[in-house]
C-alpha cells in the first residue's frame, strides 16, 4: 500500500495494540476530568451569581422601606408586602423569583401571617414545578414549608399529604441520608403526632435517628430528634 499518514497510523496501532489502548484510555480520561472541571465551576459560578442577585434584591427591598413613606416605625411586614409586590418584575427570570417567593414565605411563616407565607409559597411551588416536572430538591424544600405552613393554619391532612410528595421527592433527589431528607422526615413524624397517629410518629422518628448515628458531627439535628 502507499505509504500515507493512515497506513502509518494503522501499522502503529497493529504493532503496540496494548500502548495504544493505554493512551486512549488516558486521553478519553484527562478530557473526562476537564470537562467535569469546568462542568463543575460554571454551576459554582451560576449559583453565585443567583446568591448575588438574591442579595441585591433584599438589600434593595430594605432599602425600600423609605421612613418618609412609611413612617418611622416600618415594620418587617410591611417590608415584605413591599417585596412581594416587587417580586413580580422578576418573572422573565422564574428560578431567582422562587427562590425570592420561597424566603419571603418563609419569613412570613416566621411571623405567624400564614395566609401571606401560603401563598407566596405556593407560588414559588408553580413556578419549581414548570422549571423541574421531574421534582428537585429546592423544590421539595419549599414543599416543606408549605406543609408547615398548613399545619399553622390547621390544615393538618393537607399538609401531611405534601410532607409525603416531599419526602419521596427529596429521598429521590438528595438522597435517604441527605440533611433536607432528614429534615423532612422530623416534619412527617411532627405531622403524624399531630394527626394523633403516635405509633406512625415515634417509627420516623427512630428512622430519622438511625441515620442521624451514622452522622455524630450533627448535635442540633441528633438532639432536635431526640
Amino acid at each position: 500500500r502507499r505509504e500515507g499518514v493512515a497506513y502509518r497510523m494503522g501499522k502503529l496501532v497493529r504493532r503496540r495494540k496494548a500502548e495504544m489502548a493505554a493512551g486512549v484510555l488516558t486521553l478519553l480520561s484527562l478530557t473526562g476530568g476537564i470537562i467535569a472541571t469546568t462542568l463543575q465551576a460554571r454551576r459554582a459560578q451560576a449559583e453565585s451569581e443567583r446568591a448575588t442577585q438574591i442579595n441585591s434584591f433584599l438589600i434593595s427591598m430594605l432599602g425600600s422601606a423609605d421612613p418618609g413613606a412609611m413612617g418611622k416605625d416600618v415594620t418587617v411586614r410591611q417590608v415584605l408586602d413591599s417585596a412581594a409586590v416587587r417580586v413580580d418584575s422578576l418573572r422573565s427570570r422564574p428560578e431567582l423569583e422562587a427562590q425570592i417567593r420561597g424566603v419571603i414565605g418563609e419569613t412570613y411563616a416566621g411571623l405567624g401571617e400564614n395566609e401571606q407565607s401560603r401563598e407566596q409559597l405556593e407560588r414559588a411551588i408553580a413556578i419549581r414545578r414548570k422549571l423541574t416536572p421531574g421534582g428537585s430538591t429546592p423544590l421539595a424544600n419549599t414543599m416543606g414549608w408549605l406543609a408547615l405552613t398548613l399545619q399553622s393554619m390547621g390544615r393538618l391532612e393537607a399538609a401531611d399529604s405534601i410532607l409525603r410528595d416531599a419526602y419521596a421527592m427529596i429521598e429521590r433527589t438528595a438522597g435517604p441520608e441527605a440533611p433536607e431528607t432528614l429534615s423532612i422526615l422530623d416534619d412527617m413524624a411532627q405531622s403524624r403526632q399531630k394527626l394523633g397517629d403516635f405509633s406512625g410518629a415515634e417509627t420516623l422518628q427512630r428512622q430519622v435517628l438511625a441515620y442521624r448515628r451514622l452522622h455524630p458531627a450533627d448535635h442540633l439535628g441528633m438532639i432536635y430528634t431526640l
